[in-house]
């Protein structure tokens, strides 16, 4: 995985992130910005399923619980998005992505959405990190509240965003980069436990 965190002004924050949050979850705003996370994610041989993923998710906040809502989502795997949206209801879509070494174009509905450049350097920390996270989201009615864990080696990375000025991801050009990691030898696994309404 390859993350960069952004502070994104509230004005300038998509409406999916409204229409796929449930009831009661709000985006937490510092100083006028979201901190709203882009993600390449690639799941490797030995994954339930082998796929790339291009994502966009905020924290956000459920009372008290910080938990995380995505407004974008993409992959090239047509199974990942069936799964992904009636068992976490995540609003996974198809897209396109082509690699040329450090290099990753992705496109959605024949239209370039975002491209990236990224290099990586030294683990942060030694050994291996874990992570929970929540993700709270609603589709088609349904809400779903999941916790997952994910852990791996934490390295530093510079990632270079070029987001299309007429595409799905335009809002990010707003955005300000405020860190740049990679997750290496990745392991993530979802809905350790589920709340749906």
């Amino acid at each position: 995985m390859l993350l960069t965190v952004f502070a994104l002004p509230r004005a300038s924050m998509p409406p999916e992130l409204g229409e796929f949050a449930p009831p009661g979850v709000t985006p937490v705003v510092l100083g006028g910005h979201a901190l709203v996370g882009v993600a390449l994610v690639d799941y490797a041989p030995g994954s339930v399923l082998e796929y790339d993923e291009l994502l966009v998710s905020a924290l956000t906040r459920r009372g008290p619980k910080l938990v995380s809502t995505l407004a974008h989502i993409w992959v090239d795997s047509p199974q990942s998005v069936a799964g992904g949206r009636e068992l976490w209801a995540i609003p996974k879509g198809l897209a396109r992505f082509d690699h040329d070494g450090r290099s990753t174009t992705v496109d959605v509905d024949g239209q370039r959405a975002a491209s990236l450049t990224a290099s990586v350097g030294k683990r942060v920390l030694p050994g291996w990190q874990s992570f929970t996270l929540t993700t709270a989201q609603r589709l088609e009615g349904r809400n779903v509240l999941a916790t997952n864990a994910a852990r791996g080696h934490v390295r530093r990375a510079r990632i270079d965003w070029d987001f299309a000025t007429d595409g799905p991801l335009a809002y990010m050009n707003a955005g300000r980069p405020l860190m740049s990691i990679e997750l290496d030898k990745m392991g993530i696994s979802f809905g350790l436990s589920c709340r749906r309404w």
